[in-house]
Formats: structure tokens, sequence, C-alpha cells
């Protein structure tokens, strides 16, 4: 190939398949993988989740799950639980 006007002619063909098939994640990476996996699921979760926005809305639904109206009597058992263990 000269130094002339470079056209779809002269250039290499690259298979569009071939260019966009994701690599293949190494031995390492799995094995990391695993052991979070592992983790998880002794800590009493199932899952790895990598994303932003379902991570966002995971905690957001636990948080929203473990809140819940109190009446008085159980914020005073609350407050004197906290006040004893801070003194031990």
């Amino acid at each position: 190939m000269g130094k002339g006007k470079t056209t779809a002619s002269n250039l290499p063909f690259v298979s569009p398949s071939a260019a966009k098939q994701p690599k293949q994640p190494s031995k390492q990476a799995l094995a990391l993988h695993s052991k979070w996996q592992q983790t998880a699921k002794d800590m009493g979760g199932g899952r790895i989740v990598v994303k932003k926005e379902q991570a966002k809305e995971l905690v957001k639904e636990i948080l929203h799950d473990s809140f819940r109206p109190m009446n008085i009597t159980e914020i005073y058992q609350v407050s004197s639980r906290s006040k004893s263990q801070a003194t031990d």
C-alpha cells in the first residue's frame, strides 16, 4: 500500500463478531469472585451486586424494611438498653 488515499478496499478486514466478543475473566478473578460469593453466603446474603443502581435499590429496601414505627414503650426500652451498654 502506498501513501495514497485510504479507501475501504485497502483497509485491513476485521470481523465485527471478533471485535465485540467479551473477554473471559481470568482464573484469579474467578477465584476472587467465588471467595466473595462464599463470604456473602456466610453473612446471610446470597449474591454479590456490582451495579451501583442495583445496590442503591437493595440498600433502600433493606433500610425501609428495618425501620418501623415504635410506640413510646419501645422507644424507652431501646434507649435504656443503649445507655446500659454504654456504661459497661
